[in-house]
Parts: structure tokens; C-alpha cells; sequence
């Protein structure tokens, strides 16, 4: 029997430290059946699976949701941009029930305040089932409400000098500063906050 999880993801770490790789090595492993990864334009690495791990994945494509499908959306993994950002939250208010969403790049639609779209099915993602994966550049980035809520944080280097003060978590602390002092440039480590 397949177990739900329904957690709030963070991964953070500046560009080029793996974090996409990291996401996408383990989309093919999430047991529910449908997956969307959310964007502000059309990103081509998220055109397929493809990752240094795995460059074979190439061939596993994710096509894209067509805004006006998405409340018909039923089954598979499917990628959907828009620069209309508030419309995209707004739909997965009212239609995404039993998936895992990827929000790449969280900071071009997240903001410092979370919006009642983004609140509203955050707040209610145990009710509907949903895996919440967001991804930042930088600690300072992620608004306060969300670390609150979040389940745990996938920490890899980013630029910030030292942790922000609205982080109040001690741990954060000690894996912001053992990831800084690895001399890998992949290297992370994993938080369980709630």
C-alpha cells in the first residue's frame, strides 16, 4: 500500500549547485500518479528528465499542460508556465488534488508574503494530497509564513553571508555552515523541521 506524505518541501542553493538534478532524479520515483512542475517561462531543462546522473532520461519527455486543460488534468507528469503567475496559483487552488507540484524558481512568484492562492492550498495540502516542492536561490528569499509551515528544507550552498534571522531553527544553522565548509559544490544536506 502506498503511503501519502503530503509535506512542504524547501530546496535552496544558488544556481548550478545540483538542485534541479536533485528534483528531477527523484520525480520518477514519487509514487503518485500525477506530477507538474510549475514555471514562469518555457525552461528547457525541464523539457525532459535528463540529468548528469542519468543523460539517458533525455528521452523522457514532460510535455506542457495546457492552461485550459488543467482542471480535466487526471494523470501523468507535465510541466505548465505562464507569465501570468497569480492565474497559474489560482488553478491549482481550485483543481490540483493528489499530485507533486514543483514550483521552480519560487522566487519570481512566491514573493516576501505568501498570496491567499499560494496560503490557501499550502494550508490545505494534507486535505488534497499534495507533495509541495518549492525551490529557492537563497535563504532570504523564502517568505517567513512558508518556513513555518514547511516539513523540512534540502540545503545546498547559496550566497546568503549567514542565516536570516526569520529562520528560527537552530539546525538550519549548523547544515547552512557544514554545507558552506564542504569543498563539493553538490554537497547538501537534508532537514526534517516538523
Amino acid at each position: 500500500m502506498e503511503t501519502r506524505t503530503n509535506k512542504v518541501s524547501l530546496i535552496v542553493g544558488t544556481r548550478g549547485t545540483g538542485k534541479t538534478d536533485f528534483i528531477k532524479n527523484g520525480l520518477p520515483n514519487i509514487y503518485q500518479r500525477k506530477q507538474l512542475i510549475v514555471d514562469t517561462f518555457d525552461s528547457p531543462v525541464w523539457h525532459n528528465l535528463k540529468t548528469f546522473k542519468y543523460p539517458g532520461n533525455e528521452k523522457i519527455e514532460i510535455p506542457v499542460m495546457p492552461i485550459d486543460k488543467f482542471q480535466y488534468w487526471t494523470k501523468g507528469r507535465y510541466r505548465i508556465f505562464s507569465a501570468d503567475t497569480a492565474m497559474i496559483m489560482n488553478l491549482i487552488t481550485q483543481y490540483a488534488i493528489g499530485c507533486t507540484i514543483v514550483f521552480e524558481d519560487s522566487t519570481k512568484y512566491i514573493g516576501s508574503r505568501l498570496t491567499e492562492a499560494v496560503r490557501y492550498f499550502v494550508l490545505d495540502s494534507k486535505q488534497k494530497d499534495l507533495d509541495l516542492i518549492f525551490v529557492f536561490h537563497s535563504l532570504m528569499s523564502i517568505p517567513p509564513e512558508l518556513i513555518r509551515i514547511a516539513d523540512n528544507i534540502t540545503l545546498f550552498k547559496t550566497n546568503d553571508r549567514k542565516v536570516p534571522a526569520k529562520i528560527d531553527f537552530p539546525e538550519v544553522e549548523k547544515i547552512f555552515t557544514k554545507v558552506n565548509k564542504h569543498p563539493n559544490r553538490f554537497h547538501f544536506e537534508y532537514l526534517e523541521l516538523n
